[in-house]
């Protein structure tokens, strides 16, 4: 909300040249977990409440992913295996606050199913999860307002990026700590661009030769902090350029919204509103991406 407000504000105001590069005040403060350092990073004394509650969703979620497979059994038929063997793809995701609730339980489901899919095709994956340590900025903000609140900072919040699940991890399907992504503690805010330019960096260092980028987003990249101290265009400009240079390294990249459209950055993407879309909408769109298809002569 408070962006769209920025943004409105911002219409019609020339912005200040020296905003247009995109920079991170500082990256001194920002850090890369797996997915098992999660409950002590966020310091979670429930640890086993939160577990009951994940395994809960098991069941709801179990009748989602049955739904799926019997479309997901459908489509493996439609791959080619010489390039699946020479594939890699990555699943991003969106941990922000918007997401918690049904969203955040719909997200898990599409993260399951799109692993079980992979793993059933026999491409490499990662799962990777991005959002902030903090609200309203943290350490790098308050080492700004130290210095004196200079102009056009760039990014002021402390980024928390997760592995989940590495290609070279052999066990099929998403491991039990993307249910995590149902813990309220662990959302926050979004930057997205530096998010794809983590998971590209990752994907490009890979031997494969088809690399497939889809991210799991519910909207635009939001950060309070960011947003306030720059001008309100200034993640969203930070993501077109990004996509558009990762899409020049030769990566596939492709959108599935939970809840909300994405189409305003991405050109492949699909829109998932409930668990019904799962089987007929996602399944018949992941098995469609890219090069995994196989292509008439």
């Amino acid at each position: 909300m408070l962006g769209w407000l920025l943004r409105r504000w911002w219409h019609g105001h020339a912005p200040d040249p020296g905003a247009a590069t995109y920079r991170a005040y500082t990256t001194k403060f920002d850090r890369v977990i797996s997915g098992e350092e999660i409950p002590h990073f966020i310091g979670d004394r429930r640890k086993v409440t939160f577990e009951e509650y994940a395994t809960e969703l098991d069941g709801s979620i179990g009748k989602w992913r049955a739904a799926a497979e019997i479309a997901a059994v459908e489509a493996v038929g439609s791959v080619d295996e010489s390039v699946a063997s020479d594939t890699v793809a990555s699943l991003l995701v969106d941990h922000s606050g918007s997401l918690r609730g049904q969203r955040a339980i719909i997200a898990r489901a599409i993260i399951e199913i799109v692993a079980e899919y992979w793993s059933r095709i026999g491409i490499r994956f990662e799962i990777l999860g991005f959002t902030t340590q903090s609200w309203h900025g943290g350490k790098a903000r308050r080492r700004w307002k130290w210095a004196g609140k200079p102009r056009n900072p760039g990014r002021l919040c402390d980024l928390l990026h997760i592995v989940y699940r590495s290609a070279d991890d052999s066990a099929p399907g998403a491991p039990w700590t993307v249910r995590y992504i149902n813990h309220p503690e662990l959302l926050k805010e979004n930057i997205d661009g530096e998010a794809i330019e983590w998971a590209a960096s990752r994907l490009l260092a890979l031997p494969e030769t088809n690399r497939l980028l889809v991210v799991l987003s519910d909207g635009a990249p939001v950060d309070d902090s960011t947003l306030l101290a720059n001008d309100p265009e200034y993640l969203n400009r930070h993501l077109r350029s990004v996509l558009a240079a990762t899409q020049a390294q030769g990566i596939d990249i492709a959108a599935v919204g939970v809840g909300d459209f994405v189409e305003d950055f991405y050109a492949k993407q699909v829109m998932i509103r409930n668990p019904q879309d799962m089987a007929s909408l996602l399944i018949p769109f992941i098995a469609g991406l890219s090069r995994l298809r196989v292509r008439a002569e």
